[in-house]
Parts: structure tokens; C-alpha cells; sequence
């Protein structure tokens, strides 16, 4: 997949955000495999040639996809970890905006599981490295801060993998029993994720 991070130029352009928008729950949903360019060109209302145009290649377009469903939320991230703040707020806020991404791009959370579930070495490599991989090293760097002593590459693992399954699972978990309509809420599920860590990182409540 190595031509594909030079062609996604046009993002900021009508058509190109249309054809991504239409991709997008095509390979949530069916997986890279699954998904043609013509089946996208004909989600988009496009022509094969149309598509063609603004995207080379399947691999091109599925970049694209998803560093525009990534990036705007990267950047809020990024913001927050950069801030001047303490390091247990920027933690609750992190986990608020990261619950909030979760639980409104389903779709996005979809394409992640499908790629697990497909196993395909050189888009899990893609996702490690060009998509998630400042994600995650920021988030255990956060982690240490907080708590040097804990291995924090394992508890960041375990704070992406809190959010995401919850919301991963949302269909099953709201069959489980005595289930609340307060566990789909990004800020309710945030707040709970940020007592589990907190108080295992420090043994004892910040407030």
C-alpha cells in the first residue's frame, strides 16, 4: 500500500468528500475485500471514471477514508494532550472526547473491528503506524506522566480497548440485563472509564 498515502490530495474537495462519505460504511460494513470501486462509484452516483479521477486506486481511497473520518478528532486529541493543564484533567478530557468520536463515528469503529476480524497485515500496519500510532503513544505518555511506575503501553492499551469495545458492542450490551439507556452516553461512560483508571493508577479517588 505504499502508493496510496501521495494520492489522497483533494479532501477539501466536494466530489472527493462525497465519494469518502460513501465508502465509508461500504467497507464497514462488507470490509476492504468486499467493496469495489464500482459498487463506490455507484454508492457516490459517480461514473468508475469519475472516481478514477480523484482516486487511483482502492487503496488510495480507502486511505483517504479514513484520514478523514481520523483527522479532525486527531486534532481536537492533540490539543488536549498538548495543553496546559494537569494531567488527570487532560485524562478526563481526552476520555470525553475519545467516548464522544466512538460513539458518534460507528461506522469508523466498524471499519476498525472489520480490519481486526481480516487480519490483512499491511492495513493493520497502516492503521498502527499512519492512523493510531501518535493516538496511542500519546496516550501512554499521558499515562506515565501520571504514574511513572506503571507500564504505561499496557494501561493505554487498556484504556483505547475500554472505549472502543464499549461502544464496539453497543447492539449486545444494551440486551444485557438490568442494561440503562446512561451507559450509551459518552459522558457517562468517560467519567466511569477515568474513575476505573484513575483510581488503579493511584490507589485512591483524585477528588
Amino acid at each position: 500500500m505504499a502508493k496510496a498515502a501521495a494520492a489522497v490530495q483533494p479532501q477539501d474537495n466536494e466530489v472527493a468528500a462525497r465519494i469518502m462519505t460513501n465508502a465509508l460504511p461500504l467497507f464497514a460494513d462488507h470490509g476492504y475485500s468486499g467493496v469495489s470501486m464500482r459498487a463506490i462509484a455507484a454508492a457516490a452516483g459517480l461514473t468508475i471514471g469519475t472516481l478514477y479521477h480523484y482516486f487511483p486506486n482502492k487503496e488510495a481511497l480507502y486511505l483517504g477514508v479514513l484520514q478523514a473520518s481520523y483527522a479532525s478528532c486527531a486534532e481536537q486529541w492533540q490539543a488536549i494532550f498538548d495543553a496546559p493543564t494537569p494531567p488527570l484533567q487532560r485524562l478526563r478530557d481526552y476520555l470525553l472526547h475519545y467516548c464522544t468520536f466512538a460513539a458518534e463515528n460507528k461506522e469508523f469503529v466498524g471499519l476498525v473491528k472489520r480490519e481486526q476480524l481480516e487480519g490483512n497485515p499491511q492495513r493493520m500496519e497502516l492503521m498502527a503506524n499512519v492512523l493510531l500510532g501518535e493516538q496511542f503513544e500519546q496516550t501512554w505518555r499521558l499515562l506515565e506522566e501520571i504514574n511513572p511506575d506503571i507500564d504505561a503501553r499496557m494501561a493505554a492499551n487498556s484504556l483505547i480497548g475500554m472505549v472502543v469495545h464499549h461502544f464496539e458492542i453497543a447492539a449486545l450490551r444494551q440486551r444485557f440485563p438490568q442494561h440503562r439507556d446512561e451507559y450509551d452516553d459518552p459522558v457517562i461512560v468517560s467519567e466511569h472509564i477515568y474513575k476505573v483508571l484513575v483510581y488503579g493508577l493511584l490507589g485512591k479517588p483524585d477528588e
